[in-house]
């Protein structure tokens, strides 16, 4: 469903996928940079740049990127390719932009789009409480609150994840008086697919998820579930999954810094009310 409702741009970058090669994630965080900057120098004074949106990996040959602006009233986007061997860059000409394509957000329920505009500053300000308040606070968590943050911070969002296995972990902030607090250890596992990058929790609570380029940022998209559960991908229609109303739709921020990538969310179904200060890491490092 979310393939569908992405638009045309992201099927056109699906369609340019191929399989990806061992480079380290590093490795691959660099060249979407340098394809990044690359399609920026061309576009810069022919068009009002908002976004450039890079592909992780490109094709076997190219770097793939769309530029998204405008030119003057006009909303376009332009295709951006760059030569893997000779970094030699090109630019296409100037398309219309739709709505489909010009919202890569649009299909999510208006309560999540706006829980993703808050989340930073709701991170930011609980870190803040509770670093004050004398509540416990986990030097693991804390350090991960600092990377995602800084993560957060860099202007460059492409997410360069490699498929793989990788270790989770879940640490919780602002939950009662415990402060920040690891709460267990994970497995993880990230594929690639026509909607592009798939990162599933395999054990203990799951979660399935996509990684969606959203303007200077990478959001994340999903459901959690229950083993066994049915109800596995986001619906706007159906948020809670019939069966347990604990778990359903979930969306947040990512953020990369080095090899670790950090999906941050102040959603928890089961919280009644909303508990305003609570966020949630997780953190995926490549498996050993």
């Amino acid at each position: 469903m979310i393939a569908r409702l992405l638009g045309t741009t992201a099927v056109l970058l699906a369609a340019c996928l191929q399989p990806v090669s061992a480079a380290s994630p590093d490795a691959w965080a660099e060249f979407a940079e340098t394809v990044d900057e690359k399609c920026r120098a061309l576009a810069e004074g022919e068009m009002e740049i908002e976004a450039v949106r890079v592909d992780p990996f490109g094709s076997e040959t190219y770097g793939l990127a769309i530029v998204s602006g405008r030119v003057g009233e006009a909303a376009v986007e332009r295709i951006c390719v760059m030569d893997k061997q000779s970094e030699e860059a090109e630019l296409g000409g100037e398309l219309p932009m739709t709505a489909a394509t010009g919202d890569a957000l649009g299909f999510l329920a208006s309560e999540d789009r706006a829980d993703l505009d808050t989340m930073r500053a709701a991170a930011e300000r609980t870190l803040a409480e509770i670093e004050s308040s004398g509540e416990p606070l986990d030097a693991g968590a804390m350090d991960a609150a600092d990377n995602a943050l800084t993560g957060l911070n860099d202007t460059f969002s492409a997410i360069a994840l490699a498929p793989g296995a990788y270790a989770c972990t879940v640490y919780w902030y602002g939950f009662l008086d415990q402060g920040a607090r690891r709460v267990g250890d994970h497995r993880c596992r990230v594929t690639e697919a026509e909607i592009g990058t798939i990162v599933e929790k395999i054990s203990g609570e799951r979660l399935a998820a996509n990684l969606v380029a959203d303007g200077d940022r990478t959001v994340y998209v999903g459901r959690t579930f229950l083993e066994g559960q049915s109800e596995n991908a986001y619906d706007a229609a159906n948020p809670a999954n019939a069966g347990n109303s604990n778990f359903g739709n979930k969306v947040g921020l990512a953020a990369q810094l080095g090899d670790s990538v950090y999906l941050i969310s102040t959603q928890a179904r089961g919280m009644e009310p909303k508990d305003e200060t609570f966020f949630e890491i997780i953190a995926l490092t490549p498996a050993p």
